[in-house]
């Protein structure tokens, strides 16, 4: 309803009521300051997080810390970019995302094994090339649907 009525008001704007303009322009000008103070406020969350957890990772290190878990989003995971002004996590978040990361990133280094001595077997005049070859397309699909699982997460 409420996407009806904005709508209605920018069509009316875009036929020349002054007062409908107005509006829209009230409406649009209030939605980007909101936009960017929220924008800007993850932001700075998301430097205090990483920035902190860096510093308590680099403290555990010179402890010897190591029976605590990683926090998750992992530091490391959170990119900043300051030119455009944004952040987002590019990893797992929960621990469901995070023992789905570990077991596509094992996977994923299975197969490159995999792919290895597939290529390395190319040279051996006794090993069916036919086979060999459909085995890496196969090997290649299968590491290119990691790849876009890896994608998910940024």
């Amino acid at each position: 309803m409420a996407q009806a009525i904005v709508r209605a008001v920018a069509v009316n704007a875009v036929k020349g009521q002054q007062r409908a303009q107005r509006l829209f322009t009230e409406l649009l000008t209030t939605t980007e300051r909101e936009n960017k103070a929220l924008n800007d406020e993850w932001l700075d969350v998301a430097m205090t997080y990483k920035l902190e957890w860096e510093k308590e990772l680099d403290r555990r290190k010179q402890l010897g810390i190591t029976d605590l878990p990683d926090p998750l989003p992992h530091p490391d995971h959170i990119v900043i970019d300051m030119n455009a002004g944004t952040a987002y996590v590019r990893g797992p978040s929960t621990k469901e995302e995070k023992q789905l990361w570990d077991l596509v990133q094992g996977r994923k280094q299975m197969f490159e094994e995999e792919l290895r001595d597939l290529y390395a077997m190319r040279k051996d005049p006794d090993v069916p090339q036919d086979i060999i070859l459909q085995e890496i397309e196969r090997t290649k699909k299968v590491l290119a649907i990691i790849e876009t699982a890896n994608r998910r997460w940024g």
